[in-house]
């Protein structure tokens, strides 16, 4: 599962502190710390974009030119993203080397030294780096600039990758832990192949001009189509990996979008200094708006198309092959054999494809870790997705939507084609809010529950799958080599004058049994509904065994245990939470029958692989 913190001792942050009360603390006039100051600089400037653009524009402009990327509007976040062109909303090196090459222009005008060139342009990159918040990704840029206007300022023939290497040096020696940000990596990938492919685009783009292969005025686009190239090229195959799709759009696009983005953050700076002087901001402010309005109608026309594609990345392998192809398409090696470039593109790109298309040699069982709740995924050999729960949600996070999409959209899911619910707590249906919305599910299922008409009346309104609610004894073939039969609840428990009895008794028991082996779910049920489940006898026995009721005392009573005698049992449970599940006697009662038990509070999401009469716990981290 999501190691919480193992992320946060990567961002260096040693231990998390509760407030418990609101405490205001004025500062003194004339004792101002520096982070106070900055602090006021930043809002004060912030007023100044609200007092010159309108709201939807200004949320765009202080994220440009101050790094207040979370006031961005939504819409705007959203078409960007649907195109590929959410990192010129970030703030990084991008903005960075469109300051410094602003920059580097104005002193060219100026009778300096070189080394004072060098030096008020390391300043200047230190202010945007105070005013944007010393956001990390404008850091990186900032020792990247720095090192390449120090080299430029000692007049050293420098190579670009030198450069590189040694911005990338003195931010490791200081911050190791960024090596693994998905930040930091895909800036120095980008930065590497523009300096590794910018000049050969580039060249090859004039040769065609001078061919007349194409007309004269594309000539002016090669610079901008090289370098969006390039970068697409470097950071495509960790996008794939991390996001799961790519958008070629975003090739052309960015030939639109790019120069304006320039132009915006180069005129940041007089924007905000002069934006008192109402004859120069009302002149600034008019044309700036003009270009944002044409700018984003162009990518809101092209997020309508939807263009992206979709394609993973799901090994570290995968990614090194992609890059080795790259490489192949536009390295010259020194070889004499005839055809070697085709030979070794082609063998690359079938590596690559049999590493991102796996064989399924056997199916799968994965516990999510969802916290205090259950959700459980099957994947069948034959590509059958079953989940079992949804995992809980409530008004401050919802599993659906952070966890269970994601893991789905990563294991490479498009759809579910069942979907169980065993009863509804919240604990269970949480994240079926986020699943139904994305019409991720073809069918669902679940137990008749009387007393429950909201439940039942939301299942029932929504038209884009089918509902049916199963009663005790039904069974489906879900393909072939798996069977699916419904063990619970008994007509007792789910009878009228069993409403005192707990809802958790009245949850869906599955029992499903692919090849040899057979894994039972008991959703909530307590000690009632696991009696009830006794008449079954043999048909109990099984290899993995789903703890009712998140292992809580309350269930998982000997008798069960000793007719189902598990090898596995599964227990999902939050950490530390309210319930205090599991229960020390649940653990011990396994152990008699040396099961083992597996606990997402304890090893986060659980990955089982079902065998033909076996299963095997797949360490997947």
């Amino acid at each position: 599962g999501f190691d919480y913190r193992y992320w946060l001792k990567m961002r260096g942050i040693a231990f998390i502190a509760d407030v418990q009360r609101n405490k205001v603390v004025n500062y003194p006039s004339g004792h101002l710390s520096g982070r106070y100051a900055l602090a006021w600089l930043r809002d004060n400037l912030a007023q100044r974009v609200d007092r010159l653009f309108q709201t939807r524009e200004a949320s765009l402009l202080k994220a440009l030119w101050l790094g207040q990327g979370r006031q961005l509007d939504a819409d705007i976040r959203s078409d960007f993203q649907r195109t590929g062109l959410v990192h010129v909303l970030a703030v990084s090196g991008l903005h960075v080397g469109f300051l410094l090459a602003m920059m580097v222009m104005l002193t060219s005008f100026m009778r300096l030294g070189k080394r004072i060139k060098a030096t008020a342009c390391c300043f200047g990159l230190i202010a945007f780096l105070c005013i944007t918040g010393f956001q990390s990704a404008v850091t990186r840029a900032v020792i990247m600039g720095i090192v390449w206007m120090i080299c430029r300022g000692l007049e050293r023939n420098t190579h670009p990758q030198q450069v590189l290497f040694m911005a990338a040096l003195c931010i490791l020696i200081c911050w190791p832990q960024q090596l693994f940000w998905l930040g930091f990596q895909l800036s120095f990938s980008a930065v590497f192949w523009i300096n590794f492919l910018y000049s050969k685009f580039r060249i090859w783009g004039e040769k065609l001009v001078e061919k007349r292969a194409i007309a004269g005025w594309a000539g002016y686009l090669i610079p901008g189509l090289a370098v969006s190239i390039a970068a697409q090229i470097g950071t495509a195959p960790l996008i794939a990996y991390h996001f799961g799709e790519l958008a070629p759009l975003s090739l052309l696009l960015n030939i639109i979008v790019l120069p304006v983005i320039a132009f915006l953050v180069g005129t940041g700076p007089p924007m905000l200094a002069l934006a008192d002087v109402e004859m120069f901001s009302s002149f600034a402010a008019k044309l700036i708006h003009l270009l944002l309005q044409v700018k984003l109608d162009i990518i809101h026309q092209a997020a309508e198309w939807d263009l992206s594609v979709e394609f993973r990345l799901t090994s570290d392998l995968q990614i090194g092959c992609a890059w080795l192809m790259f490489a192949v398409l536009f390295i010259r090696l020194p070889l004499v054999v005839r055809g070697y470039r085709i030979a070794l593109l082609l063998a690359t790109a079938t590596l690559l494809l049999h590493l991102t298309v796996p064989l399924n040699s056997n199916a799968r069982l994965i516990m999510l870790d969802v916290g205090q709740g259950d959700c459980f995924l099957l994947q069948l050999r034959t590509g059958k997705s079953i989940l079992i729960d949804a995992g809980p949600a409530n008004r401050y996070f919802d599993s659906g939507e952070k966890i269970v999409l994601p893991a789905l959209s990563d294991i490479g899911v498009e759809s579910l084609d069942k979907l169980f619910i065993s009863h509804p707590h919240r604990d269970h249906t949480g994240g079926l809010k986020a699943l139904l919305s994305e019409e991720k599910v073809d069918s669902l299922y679940s137990v008749p529950l009387v007393g429950d008409a909201a439940f039942m009346q939301q299942l029932e309104s929504n038209k884009s799958f089918g509902y049916r609610s199963l009663q005790r004894g039904e069974w489906m073939e879900l393909d072939a080599e798996t069977r699916l039969y419904v063990l619970g609840p008994s007509p007792q428990l789910l009878s009228n004058d069993a409403l005192t009895s707990p809802i958790n008794n009245r949850s869906l028991v599955l029992l499903i049994r692919h090849r040899k082996v057979s894994l039972i779910f008991t959703g909530d049920a307590e000690v009632d509904g696991e009696r009830a489940l006794l008449c079954w006898d043999d048909l109990l026995r099984s290899q993995v065994l789903k703890a009712g009721h998140h292992g809580s005392k309350t269930s998982s009573h000997t008798e069960f245990l000793e007719a189902v005698r598990p090898q596995l049992a599964l227990i999902s449970a939050g950490r530390r939470n309210r319930f205090r599940h599991h229960s020390p006697q649940t653990l011990s009662g396994n152990r008699k029958l040396n099961a083992k038990v597996l606990r997402t509070d304890l090893h986060g999401a659980v990955w089982l692989q079902l065998k033909k009469n076996s299963v095997i716990e797949k360490n997947w981290r």
